[in-house]
Formats: structure tokens, sequence, C-alpha cells
């Protein structure tokens, strides 16, 4: 737009309180009205300011660029983040499920007795620390798909409904 011609109208009132000298006219108004026709032929500030505009605009696009590219970094390496919680909770849950069957082979030898108090008790201490580390890794997965989510733009008020 510094490129087009522009017109500007001014005016301009006054009023001499004093008496008039008496070389002129005795009113004591005055008033102007101009009008200025600018048309710029060169100027050479406007072209570096045009270069200058156009450098931040190239700026600022490559500053989106990098952020939607980081943006979309961060997403992929959130899920990656929580498959793997899902596999360590697979994990987990197999950990539990052995621990288990050990229990009950260990209770069952007990009962047959050829097996120990102790060992029954170091058997249920395993597998209730198998559980505990299970419910960890749950909330870990869970915690890992919430900020999957929050990653993705997604809107937590879905996850609370049925």
């Amino acid at each position: 737009m510094g490129f087009l011609p522009s017109l500007n109208a001014t005016w301009h009132l006054s009023y001499q309180f004093t008496e008039p000298s008496s070389f002129g006219s005795v009113d004591r108004s005055r008033w102007f009205v101009g009008l200025t026709l600018d048309l710029p032929l060169y100027d050479h500030t406007r072209y570096a300011q045009l270069d200058e505009g156009r450098a931040n605009l190239r700026q600022a696009q490559a500053q989106l660029a990098d952020a939607e590219r980081q943006a979309l970094l961060e997403m992929r390496q959130a899920h990656r983040d929580y498959l793997q919680a899902r596999k360590q909770l697979q994990v987990a849950e197999s950990k539990v499920e052995l621990n288990r069957e050990a229990l009950d082979l260990t209770e069952l030898a007990y009962i047959n007795g050829t097996g120990s108090s102790l060992e029954v008790t170091d058997a249920r201490r395993n597998w209730r620390t198998a559980e505990i580390g299970m419910a960890s890794q749950r909330l870990a997965s869970q915690l890992k798909l919430l900020e999957w989510l929050r990653r993705s733009g997604k809107d937590f008020s879905d996850l609370a409904k049925p």
C-alpha cells in the first residue's frame, strides 16, 4: 500500500483576540483548507521494508513448519511410549500369572509335606510383589495413554463419557 498515491486534506481555523493591524482586513478570523496529493515515484526505504517483511514472513513460515514437525515428533514418541508401556504391562501380567502358579505349586507341596512354610511365605511375597508391579505398570500405561491423547490434541471430556 506504500506505493499507492495518497490524498490528504487539512484545515485550520484561527481567531485573533487582539486588534487587527491596519494594513489588512479587519476580520479577526482566518481559515485555511488544503489538499495534498502524494505520488510516490521512488523511495528506496520502501523496498528495504518490503524485503524485511518478506524475510519475516519466510522466518515465520519456517518456524511454523518446525513447530509442526516437532509436534508430530512428540506425538509419535508419545504413541511409542504408550505401546511400550502396554508391552511392559503384558509382561507384568504374565509375571503375576507365573508367580501365582508358583504359589499354587508351593502351597500344594506344603500340603503334601514336601515343602516348608518359609517357601510358601516367599511365594506369597513374590506373588504380591508381582501384583503391585502390575498395578503400577497399569497406571504407567494409562498415564502414557493420556500423554499420547494430549499430544495428539484429543478432547479429554470424551474419556469421561460411557
